[in-house]
């Protein structure tokens, strides 16, 4: 199996860990924390508040389950901090690859995470 979509691979103290976050992750996530998972690990009002930290349990399980495909038995919170405090842009990075944003568009799909842009009036 070549470069499955959504898989990331970081180093960590010279240990590569490849990470994948697809849909069998997201569901965990979904039967753990609910269904909108994925929306409280985004800034409300567009980030407006540069103080704003995400649900950290979320964060963590976001890892420890990316973790699981290829690397089950290091798969556990203690990883997910070692690859935290050492990639601090993981989660967008993983969510970017899980979620690639086509060529020439400035965004994932309405409707698939994104709000629709408004008529102009």
């Amino acid at each position: 199996m070549g470069n499955v979509k959504g898989t990331l691979t970081v180093e960590v103290e010279g240990e590569e860990f490849t990470l994948f976050l697809g849909m069998s992750v997201i569901a965990d996530l979904q039967a753990k924390h609910g269904q909108d998972v994925l929306e409280r690990l985004q800034p409300p009002d567009g980030g407006a508040n540069p103080n704003w930290v995400p649900d950290l349990s979320v964060v963590v399980d976001v890892v420890v389950g990316a973790l699981k495909r290829f690397h089950p038995d290091a798969a556990t919170r203690w990883t997910a901090d070692d690859i935290l405090a050492h990639h601090g842009e993981i989660l967008g990075d993983l969510m970017a690859q899980a979620f690639p944003t086509p060529q020439g568009s400035d965004g994932p799909p309405a409707g698939k995470g994104r709000k629709p842009k408004k008529a102009a009036a």
